[in-house]
């Protein structure tokens, strides 16, 4: 035979009370449960609430069980109602403030301030009262004494606990005042166009430990939205985030490009979108080295030539032969090109070269063939010829006349 089960629960965290029944039963419970309680008695059972501050407590509740039968029971600790209590303008609620421009569809922490202007000087207790409507729950009260003239101003704050369920947060706020054994009640509701969102999840890195980053949401006000920072080679997250356009700006690191900024957007989604965001950082080349070299050679094998800056400020360079040879140089400006002498060959007029920094200048020494010089006669040279040809003509007029 299954035993009688009671199941208890309660609106206030801080609600406690007992349940008792047949044969002295009695257990406590405590918290918003639920709490299960079992026993083999059949019988009527009781549960009864213990007083928490100014709610009003919940009614003391009696039912009789079979074996077998679950009964569930709610404690409501209620907010006061205005009923059988004189209603009269002793305060007027200004405004409310403490709501945020949006909130998360989920539990939501919120330090309500309730701004007041009280109509009638008073001295003694006021208690305020914040129920939900949305979900007919009281979530706050306060008390506080006071001490005002007609006219003065007071700003309350209640700590409440909103459970977010539609677009609106749907709140109905109760001032009462305590004067002469009497309450005297102000109600208003407090309807607040304020939407709601899944909340997201950002994540960013980057591909070097140095590197850094800021995100921002609404990065074009001053100062933005909302803003993060991070940095490093590793994911870190950023969680319960607005969804929105979210822009990512990376910092300079010295010898590497800077990653270019990146925008993603957040979407309202059930159950929270995610992003991620990653910045390579990519290494700066050094640039070449830069170098200024003359290159120089003859147009034959034994041509050789000296080099040396026109100011006499360094060494002189020597080279020979008909192939290049490279020479690196620290001084810029005018070189004088001289080539040296070699047999049969007329060396070249030296030439003044101007040397620019970080280039590269080539000279060629053009040797020319030496021409024979003209042969001088003597007259004893020139006489010979003349005297064979007298000879010969002698011979052949001694020989006509023989």
């Amino acid at each position: 035979m299954a035993d009688v089960r009671i199941i208890v629960q309660n609106s206030l965290a801080e609600a406690s009370g007992v349940v008792t029944g047949p044969n002295e039963y009695y257990k406590e419970f405590s918290g918003t449960g639920p709490s299960e309680f079992f026993n083999s008695v059949e019988g009527e059972y009781s549960v009864e609430w213990n007083k928490v501050g100014d709610y009003v407590t919940p009614t003391k509740q009696t039912k009789t069980l079979v074996f077998g039968e679950a009964w569930n029971v709610y404690g409501d600790y209620a907010c006061r109602t205005c009923s059988g209590i004189v209603i009269r303008n002793g305060f007027q609620i200004k405004n409310v403030g403490g709501i945020p421009e949006w909130v998360y569809k989920d539990t939501w922490n919120l330090n309500l301030t309730v701004n007041l202007i009280c109509w009638k000087s008073t001295t003694g207790d006021i208690l305020i009262y914040i129920r939900d409507k949305n979900i007919d729950k009281c979530i706050g009260v306060i008390r506080q004494s006071i001490s005002l003239l007609r006219g003065d101003e007071i700003s309350i704050t209640i700590p409440v606990t909103v459970d977010i369920v539609e677009n609106d947060l749907d709140l109905e706020i109760r001032v009462l005042t305590y004067w002469g054994n009497k309450y005297y009640c102000e109600v208003k509701s407090y309807t607040v166009g304020c939407p709601f969102y899944y909340a997201g999840t950002i994540k960013a890195l980057t591909s070097i430990p140095e590197g850094n980053y800021t995100i921002c949401r609404g990065c074009n006000y001053v100062p933005p939205s909302e803003v993060l920072t991070g940095g490093g080679d590793e994911v870190v997250t950023f969680k319960n985030k607005k969804p929105a356009d979210w822009t990512i700006t990376f910092g300079d690191v010295e010898g590497y490009e800077t990653p270019k900024s990146i925008t993603k957007t957040l979407d309202n989604k059930i159950g929270g979108d995610v992003i991620d965001f990653y910045g390579e950082y990519n290494m700066i080349e050094p640039p070449p080295e830069e170098h200024t070299y003359i290159k120089a050679k003859t147009n034959i094998m034994d041509g050789h030539y000296y080099l040396y800056d026109e100011y006499k400020y360094g060494d002189y360079l020597y080279g020979k032969g008909s192939e290049f040879t490279e020479f690196e140089v620290d001084i810029v400006g005018n070189y004088v090109f001289i080539c040296g002498s070699v047999e049969g060959y007329v060396p070249p007029v030296y030439k003044v070269i101007n040397v620019v920094e970080n280039t590269t200048t080539e000279l060629i020494g053009e040797y020319k063939i030496a021409s024979s010089p003209p042969i001088e006669k003597t007259t004893t040279e020139c006489c010979i010829p003349c005297l064979l040809i007298i000879i010969l003509l002698l011979l052949h007029t001694w020989q006509r006349n023989k």
